[in-house]
């Protein structure tokens, strides 16, 4: 849980991110559990509707979990080489400029979002 405080970064419009790279995979030993936790975690942030885990593979591919409230991500996480359901999804992305255009998209859908539903937006 330190971890992913401390790793947790907000865009503008409050998606809340965290990159677990494979170095610190390694070095915290965190197991998918703990993964699946930091994801729970995120859910917690006030004006916080759509969270991002990115896990660095091996490989350096970074698989991407992606869950919100409210906000339709579906589509989103298809853009980037993957699925899901409407609120909870899996993504990959192939290295970290393709990351930060992930998160563009997600901040760009939540601010739309935020805009159009604004009586969810203090949720």
């Amino acid at each position: 849980e330190a971890l992913a405080q401390e790793s947790m970064q907000l865009t503008k419009s409050g998606v809340a991110w965290i990159l677990i790279t494979k170095e610190s995979k390694e070095k915290y030993n965190i197991s998918y559990e703990q993964i699946s936790e930091m994801v729970d975690l995120m859910n917690r942030i006030k004006g916080s509707l759509i969270w991002l885990l990115f896990v660095e593979r091996e490989d350096s591919i970074i698989r991407v979990n992606m869950r919100s409230r409210h906000v339709k991500i579906n589509n989103l996480a298809e853009k980037y080489h993957g699925g899901g359901h409407e609120n909870a999804c899996g993504a990959t992305v192939n290295d970290r400029d393709e990351m930060d255009r992930l998160i563009a998209d997600a901040d760009t859908l939540l601010a739309q979002f935020k805009e159009e539903h604004r009586d969810l937006a203090r949720l």
